[in-house]
């Protein structure tokens, strides 16, 4: 079943149930609807950073132009294949792991299990705010690889192959 949320390091945000396959019109409806309303409300008179994956709901036109269209909502540019990163993943994973046991009859006993699991999050303080923070180090990690293989790119090929066949073991 398709879902959305959003959070910040102060907690968790909305959750959204989406119906069907998620298109970058239903994608552009939950930013106008959902994200923008909630991110307003917590965030009174801020401009909101904002980070998504490069999938390619996301960098359709209509969903850039919505951006365009909502400096308040400031999108921050993303490393391609960096859809790992994001820290709403390991959200998704905490609620796969909370899932485990679960044996739902339907679509609808699914949604209320995972929208109560998000819900009990929500007290979470500490966890929201650990995962936003991560973002730092996993940032920084992703420019020192890039510094790692700026060097190694200076060798030549006889070299660079050599260099690799040693990453790998």
């Amino acid at each position: 079943m398709p879902v959305w949320a959003w959070f910040s390091a102060s907690g968790a945000g909305d959750f959204v149930r989406i119906e069907g396959k998620l298109t970058a019109v239903k994608y552009v409806r939950i930013l106008q609807d959902v994200l923008l309303p909630s991110a307003q409300a917590r965030f009174p008179g801020r401009r909101v950073k904002f980070i998504q994956d490069l999938s390619p709901i996301h960098t359709a036109r209509v969903v850039q132009a919505w951006f365009r269209q909502h400096p308040e909502i400031e999108l921050l540019p993303w490393p391609p294949k960096g859809a790992d990163m994001n820290p709403i993943e390991n959200v998704w994973g905490d609620i796969v792991k909370d899932l485990e046991y679960f044996r739902p009859n339907s679509a609808d006993e699914v949604w209320e299990k995972v929208l109560g699991i998000w819900d009990s999050y929500r007290g979470k303080h500490n966890y929201w705010r650990k995962l936003a923070l991560s973002m730092r180090s996993m940032l920084q990690l992703v420019i020192d690889a890039k510094r790692i293989l700026d060097k190694v790119l200076k060798y030549n090929v006889d070299n660079l192959s050599f260099i690799i066949f040693l990453f790998i073991t």
